[in-house]
């Protein structure tokens, strides 16, 4: 049978959901034999930064809730999942249409408990407002997922949720802020300055060759010419920024994202970049030690 949570976008209250249409209604998950996690209090928040490439405010929506499901019902390491999702309103109503945020109708961001997994994913949305993907988790462990996502006519919001998969792999290992300012992926190195603000944080990348020449062949990335995932190393806190240029070139492999960090800590980061018509992601963990602006992440 599949196994259904209902999760609250904002305060993830605990609950089970209705039957709603096409759904079946939720089951109250074990959680002694890796089911799905029921979310408490202190599951992760809806902090979310959509500032597109206008730069535009951010207002939060009403609090939505997710509807997750996946077949099998216990998701295993190394196998393909399918992953079922609906949001609904603060009212229970299931959102059918969503308008495109950044070239697509829902943003996925699957990570693993401890951060040393990542993805960015876009699934399908069909007329009735499920949302589908299949995916395989690499490793075992919880997992948190983040959905960004814009209802027709109205404000980006985001619903979160977390699963367990099963296997044995071992917990990730205590994220360590990056000793310098570098951080390489194959051939290609950035340089990352970090620049705390009363209202916002700089978070600058420049992009070097092999030869410490600058990458100046960067493309456009989902209309954007680059973005940046942030989440706190509990999971709890987010924000998903773009660039602060509207040019549609980075000649000069510098690229510049303002961020709002809620409160300090330990961060792990994901500059997305795209060139040769191939996406490439530079992690980078940094030590925030100053909060800006207020705690949803709001654009002022």
């Amino acid at each position: 049978m599949r196994l259904w949570t209902t999760l609250s976008l904002i305060a993830f209250a605990v609950g089970c959901a209705g039957k709603e249409e096409g759904i079946p209604a939720a089951k109250a998950p074990a959680t002694d034999h890796g089911g799905h996690a029921m979310p408490s209090k202190d599951s992760p928040g809806s902090h979310g930064e959509h500032g597109g490439h206008e730069n535009m405010k951010m207002n939060m929506a009403a609090p939505r809730k997710l509807v997750m499901g996946t077949d099998p019902s216990q998701p295993q390491a190394g196998s393909p999942t399918k992953l079922v999702l609906q949001i609904q309103d603060d009212e229970g109503t299931p959102i059918k249409t969503f308008d495109l945020l950044h070239e697509k109708l829902v943003h996925l961001i699957v990570v693993r408990e401890g951060l040393d997994e990542f993805a960015h994913l876009h699934p399908e949305v069909d007329a009735s407002g499920l949302i589908t993907i299949e995916y395989v988790f690499p490793k075992s462990g919880k997992y948190r997922l983040f959905a960004d996502h814009q209802p027709q006519g109205k404000s980006p919001g985001l619903a979160a949720g977390e699963l367990v998969v099963a296997g044995d792999d071992e917990p990730a290992a205590a994220l360590v802020p990056n000793a310098s300012n570098e951080v390489a992926v194959g051939e290609i190195k950035a340089h990352v300055a970090i620049t705390p603000g009363e209202k916002e944080t700089a978070v600058r990348f420049h992009l070097v060759a092999a030869d410490d020449k600058p990458v100046g062949d960067l493309q456009p990335y989902l209309g954007v010419m680059g973005h940046l995932v942030i989440i706190s190393a509990d999971g709890r806190e987010y924000v998903h920024a773009h660039p602060l240029s509207e040019a549609h070139t980075a000649p000069d492999g510098a690229l510049e994202f303002a961020a709002h960090f809620p409160k300090p800590g330990i961060y792990k980061a994901w500059g997305q970049f795209q060139r040769d018509g191939s996406v490439f992601i530079m992690p980078f963990v940094l030590e925030n030690k100053q909060a800006n602006g207020n705690s949803h992440n709001k654009k002022e």
